[in-house]
């Protein structure tokens, strides 16, 4: 099959006439079993990142077309031009190099839009089989470079030791707009993309609370204020939202302030934006923790020390005190309970959660009151931490709690979809009856 014909023969052979994203992923799914020429592994990678991946991260329908052709149409490309079937290997350098993006984009249109639109696609696909938290493979044929991290699903959860170490070695020394991102990332658990955010003005609106430990906290409310920000700079909101709202501790507020003030950053200044990239953070990160000197004074692997791992740690650390998936996806923005469970249902100790909420001052929900106290009482009397009853659940059960879990977020989509079609027929019918008149 000419590979040019790859989308419409799929397109035809389903009959759908595509309108939203998940047409389009019907369409594609359905070629990329049929029509492409690929081993059963790299089409099982097609199909994952057309689906999680990248229905995620293209927000409107036409951007997740390109999503959904370019990388199988690439590789059914490959297939005729190489005269064999193609696998995961096949996409590693030096198989594939920048040139054969190059030339299959030409060869595919002559507009130069279109060609910027299919090397951003094949960016992106390269970037996921590349990711080393995807476990595929290690090269990224249109950069050329190669990682030598782990094939972990996370990066390391810190305890209370690795966390001083991250603060008081690698980021020792640091500008103060360094220091304060990493205390705003393990505080609030937010992604990176988000916090860097945050205006003086936001900081500023926030209402005291007390939380579990008696502590006073600040509210942020983050989605309307991220959303307020992407709007005035005309960029649209990413499918991976903020939580509605997170906190912060008074003297990491009172700081924040200063800073401000210091600075006179005013109301719309960004607390970090407009001294720091977060490439420069990354990099200062990297050069530090790669300086002889300070390596060896860390107990884990230099290369463990990111910024991401503060998310992970606040997530830890809160799902160890509550015990409450609730709680997490409130929290910290997730859709649904499929990745907080899977990845942080066991990763710490509720008496290892409570001491590094106590020391970084990381918000515990007011209800959860009791099982902070409890908590306490063991750490007085020093007792160990009860062991858990180990589970009855077998491999299969599980399974099919996870398949119920995928399936009522399927079912909230879709509950979603249906109350935003009868929220805009509604819409319709007032403008219909206001012309009427």
């Amino acid at each position: 099959m000419a590979w040019r014909k790859l989308y419409t023969q799929a397109r035809e052979r389903t009959g759908i006439s595509p309108v939203i994203k998940d047409d389009y992923y019907k369409i594609m799914s359905e070629g990329i079993k049929l029509f492409v020429n690929a081993d059963a592994r790299l089409k099982e990678v097609l199909l994952i990142y057309l689906k999680p991946y990248a229905f995620n991260e293209y927000k409107s329908d036409q951007s997740y077309k390109w999503a959904a052709i370019i990388p199988a149409t690439f590789i059914q490309w490959m297939s005729e031009r190489r005269n064999k079937q193609i696998i995961l290997s096949d996409l590693d350098i030096p198989n594939t190099s920048p040139d054969d993006v190059g030339l299959f984009a030409e060869e595919y249109s002559p507009s130069t839009f279109v060609q910027a639109h299919i090397r951003s696609a094949l960016i992106k696909f390269f970037s996921f089989i590349s990711s080393p938290t995807r476990g595929h493979i290690f090269k990224n044929p249109l950069s050329e470079t190669t990682t030598d991290m782990p094939r972990t699903q996370r990066t390391i959860v810190f305890n209370n030791q690795a966390l001083d170490e991250f603060y008081n070695v690698i980021m020792f020394g640091a500008p103060q707009y360094y220091t304060l991102f990493f205390k705003i990332l393990l505080q609030t658990g937010l992604r990176i993309e988000h916090a860097y955010y945050l205006t003086c003005g936001v900081i500023e609106e926030g209402k005291p609370k007390e939380d579990a430990l008696g502590r006073i906290f600040y509210r942020i409310s983050i989605l309307d204020h991220l959303t307020r920000e992407k709007r005035k700079i005309r960029e649209e909101i990413a499918k991976k939202f903020p939580p509605i709202y997170t906190y912060i501790s008074a003297p990491l507020k009172d700081e924040i302030m200063k800073w401000c003030q210091d600075n006179k950053l005013g109301s719309d200044g960004y607390i970090v934006k407009d001294f720091v990239v977060l490439d420069a953070v990354s990099t200062f990160i990297e050069r530090r923790r790669k300086s002889p000197k300070i390596a060896q004074r860390l107990k884990q692997k230099p290369s463990q020390y990111i910024l991401h791992a503060l998310r992970d740690t606040w997530a830890s650390t809160m799902f160890g005190i509550t015990k409450n998936i609730g709680d997490l996806i409130d929290y910290g923005g997730w859709k649904g309970a499929g990745v907080p469970l899977t990845i942080y249902r066991e990763s710490m100790s509720s008496l290892d959660a409570l001491e590094i909420a106590k020391t970084w001052e990381i918000y515990i929900p007011p209800d959860r009151k009791p099982d902070v106290e409890l908590l306490q009482g063991l750490i007085r009397r020093g007792e160990a931490e009860p062991t858990p009853v180990p589970s009855t659940i077998g491999q299969t059960e599980i399974d099919k709690m996870m398949a119920l879990i995928s399936k009522l977020d399927d079912q909230l989509s879709k509950s979603d979809k249906k109350i935003a079609e009868l929220e805009q027929a509604e819409k319709d019918r007032v403008e219909r009856e206001r012309l009427r008149k």
